[in-house]
């Protein structure tokens, strides 16, 4: 049995760049990502090199957080919930499939016109497309989005 990668994405608040790792809420505190950096020791040239892992924790934007789907699109970048392709079809979990599908969206209303997986009647799955190219996401470019139909 292979492992999932479960990890997720979001747009930091301080500093407004996507921050990918574990996510975490705290109801009163907020919504953070939180990651671990390689910290390299400087030591003796004749000694291995070492270093530590440091962890990082970074506050998020909530409606920004996007869990990775475990699948790569044709140049190999990972698929998150929230990204779009070509078509403008965005990456969403569908409840009917139990499982991560493309949707098409009324971007103006954010509500959907259509899924395209079996159990909503579509016409393919997401896990089927070995060419389907990521373009963007929801969250780094709504007004682009918004223009688009």
């Amino acid at each position: 049995m292979e492992n999932r990668v479960i990890k997720f994405r979001g747009i930091s608040k301080e500093s407004s760049e996507m921050v990918y790792g574990y996510y975490h809420q705290d109801p009163e505190d907020g919504h953070f990502i939180t990651d671990f950096e390689y910290v390299p020791v400087v030591g003796n040239l004749d000694e291995p090199p070492s270093g530590y892992f440091k962890k990082v924790v970074v506050e998020v934007i909530p409606e920004s957080v996007g869990q990775f789907t475990g699948l790569l699109d044709k140049n190999c970048k990972e698929i998150y919930e929230g990204d779009h392709d070509q078509n403008f079809d965005i990456v969403a979990w569908c409840d009917k499939k139990n499982g991560w599908s493309m949707k098409i969206y009324d971007f103006p209303t954010k509500e959907v016109i259509a899924c395209h997986c079996y159990n909503c009647e579509g016409d393919f799955e997401l896990y089927e497309l070995d060419d389907i190219e990521i373009t963007g996401n929801i969250y780094e470019n709504p007004n682009l989005l918004s223009n688009a139909n």
